[in-house]
């Protein structure tokens, strides 16, 4: 018998009235630890002791059958809740709906949906963001527009993560113009945006070639306090280089330079693969426009010592 064991034994023995707590915060321990069947043996002592598990430990223990993959007991389990007189809230479907979305079983994840709506509960922001944030992995853009149409008929207003998971699905599915326009509806609705919603929008705009659009919100992301990672500024750096357009793609390197931000390997790979690519020729034409620069032969090779001189101070 563990202390904890003897412990619970001793409250009991003793009748005293805090025996029920003891036993719920228990079984949430062994449900956080993802021991299933200590948890479900402290429910059955629960049982027989004519003690309630309380709306947290039950919601503890449907994730944690989640989370051990027994998908049906979990339904089930939330059926005995029930019985026993407790009513799921807000927080036992959501567990449903992240773990559901989780596996990309979008079609449990929506009869979850569709069930709360039928008891008369209406989901919380975070339900509507896991379900469309797991469409926009899947590709499934119009269903998260839908869905995100329906959260906001239904006045249920978004919040900063749920924007930046919707400007985040758009991004990622090649609708820019869309996910510029959400991020001002964001600004228009009084939300700030944060980091994750400048960066989501920024990776958009430059996935679609919209690079001065992108350095724009760049620039207003820094005059907001937030700082622009590596992996940020190595996306516009690498469609200016395929624009041939080196000027301002070393100049987002020497703006990393000065905000002290660290060039990695892809960087340099980048700046080293864009201008070599213009260096060579093809049929004995340089691929640099000949209107862009009087000297484009002379031009590449400037950009390409600049590279060297980068690679120098700083690998």
């Amino acid at each position: 018998m563990s202390d904890i064991d003897h412990l619970l034994g001793e409250i009991v023995a003793r009748n005293l009235p805090l025996a029920n707590v003891a036993f719920n915060i228990y079984m949430i321990a062994l449900c956080l630890g993802g021991k299933l069947d200590s948890a479900l043996l402290c429910m059955d002592k629960m049982a027989s002791l004519s003690l309630q598990p309380s709306l947290s430990a039950y919601n503890s223990m449907v994730k944690c059958l989640y989370q051990n993959g027994l998908l049906e007991d979990a339904k089930s389990f939330v059926e005995v809740m029930q019985d026993q007189g407790q009513v799921p809230n807000q927080a036992t479907f959501l567990i449903m709906v992240n773990e559901y979305c989780k596996q990309g079983d979008i079609q449990s994840a929506f009869e979850v949906l569709d069930q709360m709506e039928e008891s008369g509960l209406k989901p919380s922001v975070a339900i509507y963001d896991s379900i469309i944030g797991c469409l926009g992995r899947q590709k499934r853009i119009d269903e998260a527009l839908e869905v995100f149409r329906r959260m906001l008929e239904a006045r249920i207003y978004p919040d900063e993560t749920m924007f930046v998971t919707m400007i985040n699905a758009l991004s990622i599915n090649g609708r820019a113009i869309q996910a510029h326009e959400l991020f001002d509806k964001m600004l228009e609705d009084g939300v700030q945006p944060s980091h994750y919603a400048y960066t989501a929008l920024i990776h958009g705009l430059v996935k679609k070639t919209m690079i001065e659009k992108g350095c724009v919100y760049l620039d207003r992301m820094i005059e907001e306090g937030f700082m622009p990672n590596t992996v940020l500024y190595t996306s516009p750096i690498k469609q200016f280089l395929r624009k041939r357009e080196f000027e301002f793609a070393f100049k987002l390197v020497d703006l990393m330079e000065r905000s002290e931000i660290e060039r990695d390997l892809v960087t340099y790979i980048n700046l080293v693969s864009g201008v070599s690519r213009n260096i060579r020729s093809l049929h004995g034409k340089w691929l640099v426009p000949q209107k862009q620069f009087e000297n484009p032969r002379k031009c590449c090779f400037v950009y390409f010592i600049r590279v060297l001189c980068f690679l120098g101070k700083n690998v």
